[in-house]
């Protein structure tokens, strides 16, 4: 399905994998202080983060009987999406020092706008793995908890591996439970972070380090 900006027409239908939206290149990587180019034309592509639970195993595992603990008789409503929601565009990145090395130091990093409370660059705790790939999961799960829920987010990202773990392999995850999976619990808390927004949220991905303004800027905020 597309959407061509700055046209009347934008229609988005719940539950579609992917947006085609064309804009200017310029709209696109051009920083603040950068002048626009007329005449160039480029297809972006947006992958949907789709929220709802599925199983495709048995019946039998949709239910769960616990013989303790707190009891919750809540049933998961999926909420209502608003197209007309602000929507809120970040950058996120991680990064590594002596990735792959015994010293290895990773941090997370996300951009929305200059001096923006939405940005953020942190170090991962000790006791998560301590790699680049662990600080792009991290990083959009920190996203998705500081974006107010009742916007509708689109993140960029450098990182085709997290985009993926989002969108194109969650459900055969959860089918089988992460079973092997590396970095499991963190794939899992940005899934947990993503779930629990109101309102959609898209993934673009991005080339790094190719001069993309808000995708610098969260490099540099991941350290």
């Amino acid at each position: 399905e597309e959407i061509t900006e700055g046209t009347d027409r934008a229609h988005e239908e719940e539950g579609t994998a992917s947006n085609t939206i064309a804009r200017s290149q310029n709209q696109i990587d051009r920083g603040p202080n950068e002048e626009p180019t007329t005449g160039t034309k480029q297809t972006v592509t947006w992958k949907q983060f789709d929220n709802r639970l599925t199983d495709h195993g048995e019946l039998e595992n949709i239910f769960r009987v616990f013989t303790s603990g707190d009891v919750c008789n809540e049933l998961y409503r999926r909420r209502s999406k608003d197209a007309q929601a602000p929507r809120t565009e970040i950058a996120t990145d991680g990064s590594c020092l002596e990735n792959g090395g015994e010293n290895a130091v990773a941090g997370a990093g996300g951009y929305v706008a200059e001096n923006s409370n939405l940005n953020f660059g942190i170090r991962l705790p000790n006791h998560l793995m301590q790699s680049n790939q662990t600080g792009e999961l991290v990083a959009v799960s920190e996203a998705a908890a500081k974006v107010p829920r009742e916007n509708q987010m689109d993140v960029i990202s450098d990182s085709e591996h997290v985009i993926a773990e989002a969108t194109t392999y969650r459900v055969s995850h959860e089918d089988t439970g992460y079973i092997g999976k590396a970095n499991k619990e963190t794939i899992q808390l940005m899934v947990e972070n993503l779930r629990r927004r109101d309102q959609k949220t898209r993934f673009r991905w991005v080339k790094g380090h190719k001069g993309h303004h808000k995708n610098e800027k969260a490099d540099q905020l991941a350290g």
